[in-house]
C-alpha cells in the first residue's frame, strides 16, 4: 500500500491540508483518492514521475530513426532508435519556447522540427539548426547540450518493452519488475521465435 504524508505529497498546493490518514485506512480509501484532481496531480508527479513506465514495445521502433510517441504519465514524450540504432526516450517539447515538436503517432525521420520557429533537434535530440541564428545576436551556439531535447533520464529494455524512468536514481529496471519478469518471459517465449511484435 502506498501511503503519502504531507511531506511525501509535495509542497504547497499539493499537500493542501489533506488529512492522508483519513483518506487512506488500513481497510478503506477514501473515494477521493480517485476523484480529486489535486491528488491526481501529486500522483503524476511523485508515482508516475519516479518508477518504472511502460512507454513503447521495440517492435514498433525496428530501424534506426524509427520513432513512436508515448507518455510518462501526462508528459508527451518521442520514443526513438536515433541514428546510432540507440532506444531513447526524448520530451516532446521544443527547447526554446516549449511547442510540441512531434505531431505524428509514428514514422521514421532523420529529425523533428519545432512548427513554432524551425529549431531542428536530431533523433538523440541533439539541437542541429537555428534559422536565423544571426537574430540571437550569435549568443547560442547550437552545440550546447543545454538546448537539446530534454531526454528521460533512464530508458531500458526488458525483452523488447521499453520502461522509462523520470527519477535520475533507483532500483534498475530489473529490480523494479522483480518477479513480473516471469510473467513476460512465460508470454514471449510462447511465441515461436521467442519474439513478440506490438
Amino acid at each position: 500500500m502506498i501511503k503519502m504524508d504531507k511531506m511525501s505529497a509535495g509542497a504547497g498546493s499539493l499537500d493542501a491540508g489533506y488529512d492522508w490518514d483519513r483518506l487512506v485506512q488500513e481497510d478503506r480509501v477514501s473515494r477521493q483518492i480517485y476523484t480529486d484532481p489535486v491528488i491526481f496531480a501529486a500522483e503524476m508527479t511523485k508515482i508516475f514521475g519516479a518508477v518504472w513506465v511502460y512507454i513503447a514495445h521495440e517492435s514498433q521502433i525496428p530501424n534506426n530513426d524509427n520513432f513512436v510517441r508515448s507518455r510518462l504519465g501526462l508528459r508527451p514524450i518521442i520514443v526513438t532508435r536515433d541514428s546510432s540504432g540507440r532506444v531513447r526516450a526524448l520530451y516532446n517539447r521544443c527547447t526554446h519556447r516549449g511547442a510540441t515538436i512531434c505531431r505524428q503517432d509514428s514514422g521514421s525521420a532523420k529529425g523533428f522540427t519545432c512548427p513554432y520557429h524551425g529549431w531542428a533537434f536530431s533523433t538523440d535530440g541533439s539541437l542541429i539548426g537555428i534559422p536565423h541564428g544571426k537574430g540571437y545576436n550569435g549568443k547560442l551556439d547550437p552545440k550546447d547540450p543545454a538546448l537539446a531535447l530534454d531526454r528521460v533520464p533512464r530508458v531500458e529494455s526488458y525483452r523488447g518493452f521499453v520502461f522509462a524512468s523520470g527519477a535520475n536514481g533507483g532500483p534498475s529496471l530489473a529490480d523494479y519488475l522483480g518477479p513480473m519478469t516471469r510473467a513476460i518471459d512465460n508470454m514471449v517465449d510462447r511465441a515461436p521465435e521467442g519474439e513478440i511484435e506490438m
